[in-house]
Order: C-alpha cells, then structure tokens, then sequence
C-alpha cells in the first residue's frame, strides 16, 4: 500500500507545482485565457490531493477495524490496535487540514476570477497549501507505511494463536453470521409475507393478490429443505467434532 501512495503523493504534489507556477505566471494577465494553464493544473491537481487525503481516511479507519476485530475474535494483544490509533491521530490532522486548503484554495480563485473579491486571499491560501501538503503528505505516507509492517505484524501473531486450527484445516474466523442458510432461508420464508401483511391490513388493498409474495416464500422453503439442519452456526468455542468426548 505505501509504495501505491508514494506514487499518488509524488502526483499530487507535481500537480500542485505546477499550478502554482503556472498560476505565478499568468498573474496580472489582462487576458483570461492567460490562466487557462492554471485553472486546469489547479483543478487536478486539488482533486488530487482530496483524493490522496480521503484515500488516507478510508484507509486507517479500514485497517483499524481489522485489527479491532482481529483483538475481539482471536484474542492477540489490544496494545496492536492501541498503536494503531497512535498512527491514525499522527495522519488525521494532517489529511484533514489539507483535504480542506484543497477545496477552499480553488473554491477562493474562482471567486476571485469571477467576483474580483479577495484576489489576495487566493494566492495566500494557495502557498499555505502547496507548504502544508508538501510536510503533511511524507508524514502520511510514513505513517501508511509504519502501519502496513503493524498489520504484518497482527498478521503473523494471529496466525499464531490459530495455528492448531489452521494445521486442522479449519477456518480460524468465525462466522460472519450466527444463522446457517438453512436458518436465512426460513428467515426470508417469513419475511416475504411482510409487504404482503402491510399492504392488506394496514393499508388496506383487499384487493392484492398474495401469489407473488406466496411464490417468493415457497421458493425460500424449497431452500430451507436443501440445505436443512442446524439454523445456527456453532460458535467459536464449540469444539471441533469428534474432540471432547
């Protein structure tokens, strides 16, 4: 992940460059069109840098849960997602603040283009930018990388703790939910008559044909017969079979 974002950092912060130098050039250009150059390298490149800084967000709150989870379902060590927040809180101010210059610089230049307002205020954010993303983006990106050798580490402890289950073949995660399909498929059975249940008594249309929601429930219990057995799956702490007797 870190060598993608060093690629997307060293993007955004060209980007940025070049809308500043283009934008120093054509300053006090009495034709428009003298901008041309600027308004498309500042555009890319402010979608650019919001782009990289949500890319940080969605990221450390992602691998966050994942470690969360992997403390919660395996029972490794809280301290690993205790680290974890250290990281995200040393990248979020940082992907903050420059998502919001990355949205206000533009936001001001056009603005100033079309309103003749705060043409200094432009220019002043713009550099204010341009200097937060070139210490804020590196910061984020060792931050991304220390947190991937974290996650390699909750990998390789967890794999550990589940290595008799592993070596037995079984899946060390429990299930996603504590239903078996048998127990979904009677679970949407009774559900499909809902709609059905809705519209007739509480609305009132005497007149709806219940073969459709009819058609949809027999088709949920011809699933339930298929895969009929346990409604619920055996929890993470239920022995395997054949152990325990």
């Amino acid at each position: 992940m870190h060598k993608i974002f060093a690629v997307m950092v060293g993007v955004a912060l060209a980007g940025l460059f070049a809308a500043m130098g283009t934008g120093l050039s054509g300053m006090g250009a009495i034709d428009p069109s003298g901008l041309d150059a600027h308004r498309r390298f500042a555009l890319g490149g402010s979608i650019l840098v919001v782009m990289v800084h949500s890319l940080v967000f969605v990221y450390m709150i992602g691998t966050g849960r994942a470690i969360k989870d992997a403390v919660r379902d395996h029972g490794i060590e809280a301290r690993y997602y205790e680290i974890h927040k250290r990281y995200k809180w040393q990248a979020a101010p940082w992907a903050l603040s420059c998502a919001t210059l990355g949205v206000a610089t533009p936001v001001l230049g056009g603005v100033a283009e079309s309103a003749m307002a705060g043409t200094w205020l432009h220019p002043l954010l713009a550099v204010i930018s341009l200097v937060a993303n070139f210490f804020g983006l590196p910061a984020e990106y060792r931050t991304i990388k220390e947190n991937g050798k974290l996650l390699d580490k909750v990998a390789e402890v967890t794999a550990e703790v589940n290595r008799d289950k592993i070596e037995r073949g079984e899946d060390p995660a429990p299930p996603l939910s504590p239903l078996t399909p048998a127990g979904w498929n009677l679970v949407w059975a009774g559900s499909a008559w809902l709609p059905w249940l809705y519209i007739r008594f509480v609305m009132g249309r005497s007149d709806l044909t219940p073969w459709p929601f009819a058609l949809i429930s027999a088709f949920a219990l011809f699933g339930w017969f298929r895969n009929r057995g346990p409604l619920v799956s055996p929890t993470a702490e239920d022995p395997p079979a054949g152990e325990g007797s």
